[in-house]
């Protein structure tokens, strides 16, 4: 039996047994999951159960696939969250474009900062400063430059 049977096993006892609905205990199972890429069954078993995920229990799951550096899985999880009334917050996105810029994927957290504007959650230069530099550090001075022009012109604006 592998991880995941086991990890499946374990979760299913946990359903017949009344457990599941404690969100916390999920919490720390989809982060076990996570990071074998299999939490989003999990939150499919919760909701089929009963237990609705909450904000943590989607951000357990976005810093998982964003540690991975799966930014389609960040996408799919950002969508979820929003089909579940549960719209990802200025807090959410910046975390993430934390996480992918202190790894070096400029492109991604460029990816989740376009998302964030346009869901409509107000930017601030704070929000593109991990990615500024992390630009600088990679020595893409113009780039970086274009990038604070297009901070400058959409805060200001």
């Amino acid at each position: 039996m592998n991880e995941i049977e086991k990890a499946q096993k374990l979760v299913d006892e946990m359903v017949s047994k009344g457990i599941l609905s404690n969100t916390v205990t999920c919490n720390i199972i989809v982060d076990a999951l996570c990071k074998k890429g299999e939490a989003e069954k999990l939150l499919d078993l919760m909701v089929r159960e009963g237990t609705k995920p909450g904000v943590v229990s989607y951000q357990v799951l976005l810093m998982g696939y964003t540690n991975e550096g799966n930014i389609d899985g960040v996408m799919n999880v950002l969508d979820r969250m929003q089909l579940n009334n549960e719209a990802p917050e200025y807090a959410t996105y910046t975390s993430l474009i934390v996480a992918f810029a202190k790894n070096r994927m400029v492109d991604e957290a460029m990816r989740v900062l376009k998302r964030m504007e346009e869901e409509g959650v107000k930017t601030d230069l704070s929000a593109y400063a991990p990615i500024l530099k992390q630009l600088l550090q990679m020595g893409c001075v113009d780039y970086a430059k274009d990038l604070v022009d297009q901070a400058i012109g959409k805060t200001n604006g």
